[in-house]
């Protein structure tokens, strides 16, 4: 009788214990996706704008340069997100174990934003760069 007590008090405890952790990480998560979300639309916003901008400059004027310049732009963009999720992938993974578990999906969605901001910056360099050549 006290081993069956015993036992339902210790699983009470295990289970008191895991919600009591796990509970902190709940606003952190959804703040970190939605963080990953919000900024990957700006991003995409920022690229669109800057690839208009692109198309429309002419900015050597010889038009097979430009749409090679353009083919260009758009090709380190794809890969500069293979190399984003690759970074956060990994970064993550040095960080928390199992990979798939929330914590995992915090931080790499943490480390998304991050890489968002970082690269909307460089776009905006890139924008200003063209604004300036066409004056």
């Amino acid at each position: 009788m006290r081993k069956g007590i015993l036992s339902v008090l210790v699983l009470m405890s295990c289970v008191f214990l895991s919600s009591v952790q796990a509970q902190p990480y709940g606003p952190a998560r959804e703040k970190a996706r939605k963080a990953a979300k919000e900024s990957s639309l700006k991003l995409d916003k920022a690229y669109i704008e800057v690839r208009e901008l692109i198309q429309k400059s002419a900015i050597t004027g010889d038009e097979d340069h430009d749409a090679f310049t353009l083919a260009l732009f758009k090709d380190s963009h794809q890969q500069w997100k293979k190399l984003r999720d690759s970074q956060c992938s990994f970064n993550a993974h040095l960080e928390i174990y199992p990979a798939g578990s929330k914590l995992y999906t915090q931080t790499f969605n943490n480390c998304t934003a991050g890489k968002n901001k970082k690269y909307m910056k460089y776009l905006s360099a890139v924008e200003n760069n063209i604004r300036e050549a066409r004056h």
